[in-house]
């Protein structure tokens, strides 16, 4: 939708798709529907086979290149041999996110999807209750996307809170998304106040608020010898 992402990478899996370990592909030789073999899935190393092209190597080629490949391979055995080569399953191309979000893990890019699209097949952000009310289990400012051992710059907060889509970058393959926990935000409020324990950590938090948060002091404080 226009509007809804950022600019793309100059150089993207949109603009050339490479085959991967994983990715499962149909072969088809033309005029030869009795060696029609579907549902190969392409090695670990890369590698696929089909009728007497055994081991090649198509990892990092496109279907045409690929094709071109396998008849290379088949032409000792058939005459201008003209395969073709379809996608079944696409399952090369994967990324992570972990965190605060409701389903961790390493999600495949079978489409192109932007970084909300990916925080939200994930499940969105966690919440919990703080004080009886729903709060966010995220800490924005402190969440990151790491590309090829690079953390972008990416301000969460303006993204999600203020549908700044020009933060909305889309995913690449092998990105990692770190939404970060604001639960490690704690402070502790101890000593003389009705209701000495952890308090979590707001953009807003001040000594004052701090104790008032924890019930206010006892008739037993110093309130002269107030430790931070």
């Amino acid at each position: 939708m226009p509007g809804n992402k950022g600019p793309s990478s100059p150089v993207s899996w949109r603009n050339r798709y490479e085959l991967g370990p994983g990715d499962m592909i149909n072969f088809s030789l033309f005029g030869r529907p009795e060696l029609d073999r579907p549902g190969f899935r392409i090695a670990p190393d890369g590698t696929v086979s089909y009728l007497q092209a055994q081991n090649i190597k198509i990892s990092g080629l496109t279907l045409d290149e690929a094709r071109l490949a396998i008849e290379k391979g088949l032409s000792s055995h058939f005459r201008s041999p003209r395969v073709i080569i379809t996608p079944q399953e696409v399952a090369s191309k994967r990324f992570t996110i972990l965190g605060k979000v409701v389903n961790k893990g390493v999600y495949t890019l079978e489409r192109p999807i932007t970084l909300v699209e990916a925080i939200a097949n994930a499940g969105g952000l966690e919440t919990g209750l703080f004080e009886q009310n729903t709060v966010e289990l995220a800490d924005l400012e402190r969440s990151f996307v790491s590309r090829n051992g690079q953390r972008l710059s990416i301000d969460f907060r303006r993204l999600l809170h203020e549908s700044d889509m020009s933060r909305n970058i889309e995913i690449e393959p092998n990105d990692f998304i770190y939404i970060a926990s604001n639960i490690t935000n704690d402070y502790y409020v101890l000593g003389a106040v009705a209701n000495p324990g952890v308090q979590g950590l707001t953009p807003d938090a001040s000594v004052v608020a701090a104790i008032t948060r924890r019930g206010g002091f006892t008739e037993r404080a110093w309130t002269t010898r107030i430790l931070v």
